[in-house]
């Protein structure tokens, strides 16, 4: 596969036929500071920002901060934890405080963005007991279930990450995978593992395949 290198960081999924537009110049900009887990969450937060600008046909260094808030709001409508909504946030401000320091825009319009309130709770990690119950669960589910619950516990990879099979619909509505940091925890956001199974992938220059939800309700 193309790729394409910024400094000691190698962005994969380069398409060569075309050359990059300002924005996605901005993003690999913005990316080349990172590297490992953080490079990956990172461009999967730009990634996910991209799509959903490009559905309602904005360009994303056009953006206002009312675009912003309604992107907050497309977030939060697709059941994510308040944590997870203030960390792909948190990305999005870091990307546009870099374009407005590198001259690319003339202004930040994430500056004054409201963020979600998170609760203490939320940011700790699944201790072992919690992980065994998880684990039991998904094992009584089927073997497909039992091995993502491990793949999702045991590395602290986001429920995103993961997917299940095309054919796999159901999951134990008590129990399903959020993070916070490196860490995962126990949540329960609404058919979460069957909003996963019907993402469609979707791809930009600079990043790798993303799979995206469905457009949120009115937006």
């Amino acid at each position: 596969m193309p790729t394409l290198a910024t400094g000691t960081v190698t962005i994969q999924g380069f398409r060569a036929e075309r050359l990059l537009d300002e924005a996605e110049l901005a993003a690999v900009a913005f990316l080349a500071r990172y590297s490992g887990r953080a490079l990956d969450a990172y461009r999967h937060d730009l990634l996910t920002l991209f799509q959903w600008a490009h559905d309602l046909g904005l360009s994303v260094l056009d953006a206002t901060r009312a675009h912003i808030e309604l992107y907050r709001t497309a977030l939060e409508e697709r059941g994510l934890a308040p944590s997870t909504t203030d960390r792909r946030l948190s990305t999005v401000c870091g990307y546009y405080r870099v374009a407005h320091i590198d001259g690319t825009i003339a202004s930040n319009p994430a500056q004054y963005v409201r963020r979600p309130k998170v609760h203490p709770s939320e940011g700790r990690g699944m201790d072992r007991g919690e992980l065994g119950a998880f684990l039991f669960t998904a094992e009584r589910i089927d073997a497909a279930h039992a091995a993502l619950a491990v793949l999702l516990g045991l590395n602290g990879l986001r429920g995103e990450r993961g997917v299940l099979p095309p054919t796999s619909r159901t999951w134990d509505s008590s129990v399903a995978i959020a993070s916070c940091g490196s860490w995962a925890r126990a949540t329960s956001p609404p058919s979460f593992p069957s909003s996963l199974a019907r993402r469609g992938r979707s791809t930009w220059p600079w990043g790798r395949h993303v799979r995206t939800d469905p457009p949120a309700p009115g937006l």
